[in-house]
């Protein structure tokens, strides 16, 4: 292999913040709107022991 492998310099996306958020937003209600509670519950909780 002959090319390095080089940091992505254009993520995240140069948009509007507005527009960024709207689409957040949108795909949040999707998945959640998809989920059951249990799943809503977990989501962002890190595993307790």
């Amino acid at each position: 292999m002959s090319s390095s492998i080089l940091p992505n310099y254009s993520f995240p996306p140069n948009i509007d913040p507005q527009t960024y958020s709207l689409i957040a937003v949108f795909i949040g209600s999707v998945l959640v709107g998809d989920l059951n509670a249990n799943e809503q519950n977990s989501l962002g909780k890190s595993k307790q022991e």
